[in-house]
């Protein structure tokens, strides 16, 4: 049986956190192999990863109109590292505030739920939400296909 918790105004807020962006318009992408080479390359720096991965996933226009998809993972680090090479961000802190939440659990394969929870609240609310994300995988249960996540979608500000 799955459930879907839905709350608003959390904050999501990250500390030491290492970030890579990928190319999605690259068709040989393995985001296990990046996700690999990040906490090695965290590890190489003297460090270790802590908590789970957060996806931060947002679309954009191109100037052909065109909608382009934005992924970047984010890991949080026990350490700050001072020198990043290229393609890598650290930042400190990492805040995104006034979010609408929810919490899901349930079926691989049914997780979509949590965003049409989250746009449905925003509806009825009349909230406007910025077109981006952060999917925190909590808990997954490969012989079950079932999962727990963390979605946090941004508020618009005005």
């Amino acid at each position: 049986m799955g459930k879907i918790d839905y709350s608003e105004n959390k904050a999501l807020k990250l500390i030491n956190v290492l970030s890579y962006k990928i190319n999605m318009t690259d068709q040989n992408m393995n985001i296990g192999l990046i996700i690999r080479k990040m906490e090695n390359y965290i590890k190489t720096k003297g460090t270790n990863p802590i908590g789970p991965l957060v996806q931060h996933i947002s679309s954009s226009i191109d100037e052909e109109g065109r909608m382009i998809a934005n992924l970047e993972l984010l890991i949080q680090c026990k350490d700050y590292i001072n020198n990043t090479e290229e393609g890598y961000k650290m930042e400190s802190v990492k805040r995104v505030p006034n979010c609408a939440y929810c919490r899901f659990t349930g079926p691989v394969d049914k997780q979509d739920l949590a965003y049409s929870k989250i746009r449905c609240e925003a509806f009825e609310e009349d909230i406007e939400l910025k077109n981006e994300s952060y999917i925190i995988t909590l808990n997954e249960d490969a012989e079950n296909e079932a999962v727990t996540i963390d979605v946090f979608i941004p508020k618009e500000q005005y």
